[in-house]
């Protein structure tokens, strides 16, 4: 009996041997197929990418500019750094508009990005007035003083002249209280004018388009946007009106030497 139970271990041996080499083959198959899968993929993913990166599908095609009235499309575009078929997918709404907020005119931007169109929108400081002083400049409703260029001297015929006001503080107020007046109402005054008396060294005196003229401080100056509503009313004769920042209230009457 014992050649026999010798026989029956040795092929007992041999399957187990034979089993463990057929599992080790079927995970050697397993372990190759799926590296093959996978540098198929990168195959395909590589050439998927490197077709999109030559298409045209998704490069620039145009740069657009809207909003802009006294900084040129050119001038937006340079800042912006954005170049006609550059990959439109690399292009970072952030730091485009941080590049083109460098510019003293730009007061906001937005970029909209759609097919292969880049679209900057961006809005401006207003121009407050200008004053003249050595040189001639324009103040923006930001605070900054910008000298005025020969090529711009046009502009100073639609915004108001500027006279007084030199302290930094005295002109930090004016800009802080204008910005609460509207633009329908900005396009009516023609002078703004500090007119010092006893109790009120930065009284501001505002000649209108109409030649009314407006007296005020600082805290009453927003009264100014009913400004339509206060000529309905007035006597046309009253020339000269004057805002009460306290009662918030205004009143009129002839101008002195009329």
């Amino acid at each position: 009996m014992e050649p026999y139970e010798d026989t029956a271990s040795i092929k007992a041996v041999t399957q187990a041997i034979k089993d463990k080499k057929i599992r080790q083959r079927k995970r050697l198959i397993k372990i190759y197929t799926r590296r093959l899968v996978f540098v198929v993929l990168l195959i395909v993913l590589g050439f998927s990418a490197y077709w999109l990166d030559k298409s045209e599908l998704f490069r620039i095609k145009a740069i657009s500019v809207t909003g802009n009235t006294h900084i040129s499309d050119d001038e937006v575009i340079k800042l912006s750094e954005i170049i006609s078929g550059e990959r439109i997918w690399l292009i970072s709404k952030n730091s485009v508009s941080k590049k083109v907020s460098q510019s003293v005119w730009i007061k906001n931007v937005k970029i909209v990005k759609s097919q292969n169109i880049v679209t900057i929108e961006v809005t401006e400081h207003r121009i407050l007035g200008y004053k003249v002083t050595d040189k001639i400049s324009l103040l923006l409703q930001s605070g900054q003083l910008i000298p005025l260029k020969e090529s711009q001297l046009d502009w100073i015929a639609t915004v108001a002249l500027i006279s007084g006001f030199d302290e930094e503080l005295q002109l930090k107020k004016l800009v802080d209280s204008f910005a609460a007046v509207d633009d329908s109402i900005m396009m009516f005054v023609s002078e703004i004018h500090q007119s010092p008396v006893s109790y009120d060294e930065s009284l501001i005196r505002l000649i209108m388009s109409d030649g009314n003229q407006i007296f005020t401080d600082f805290a009453a100056l927003d009264l100014i946007n009913e400004y339509k509503l206060i000529v309905n009313q007035i006597n046309p004769a009253n020339k000269c009106i004057y805002f009460d920042a306290m009662h918030r209230a205004y009143s009129s009457r002839p101008c002195e030497g009329e």
